[in-house]
């Protein structure tokens, strides 16, 4: 498993140090990282707190575990995304359009794309750690998602990437 996880580390350093050349999603997914895991951190507290029959501690644990998940897998599972956007539906809009990769329907499928798998992250460790089937989490973490997310991405308006 640590060699594993070593592998996997090792393999998206590289990814992401190249993001300003490659594709919306690892530019994204470095922003994320720094700038809207604090502020989700903290909604999803308040969340797990409500809909969860924990103490305070204890859904402070899952939320810190559930998000450290999130940040991990979540960050190659938004840049392997973004990779499928871009050799996939990406390409037809580019040459139908004549836009390159950095247009709006790239940042809208990386924007979307990114909440719907760090939702779906969240909602599965909440599910199988607690054993609990709260299908009434879901909205509530894809909001607090959709929040953390959209900080990152107006953090890049204000704090564009110094190539």
């Amino acid at each position: 498993m640590k060699k594993v996880f070593a592998a996997l580390v090792i393999l998206t350093i590289p990814l992401i140090a190249k993001a300003d050349m490659v594709w919306p999603a690892l530019l994204f997914a470095d922003r994320y990282a720094l700038i809207a895991i604090p502020v989700g951190l903290l909604l999803e507290f308040f969340i797990l707190k409500k809909y969860l029959p924990y103490s305070s501690m204890k859904s402070f644990w899952i939320t810190f575990f559930m998000n450290l998940a999130s940040t991990i897998i979540g960050g190659i599972l938004i840049a392997l995304a973004g990779l499928v956007w871009e050799v996939g539906p990406g390409i037809l809009l580019y040459s139908y359009l004549s836009v390159g990769t950095f247009n709006p329907w790239t940042w809208i499928f990386t924007f979307v794309s990114a909440i719907a798998i760090t939702t779906y992250i969240e909602y599965t460790f909440v599910r199988i750690t607690t054993k609990l089937k709260k299908k009434e989490l879901i909205k509530p973490l894809l909001l607090a998602n959709l929040v953390s997310v959209a900080i990152a991405f107006v953090s890049l308006i204000f704090f564009p990437i110094q190539l």
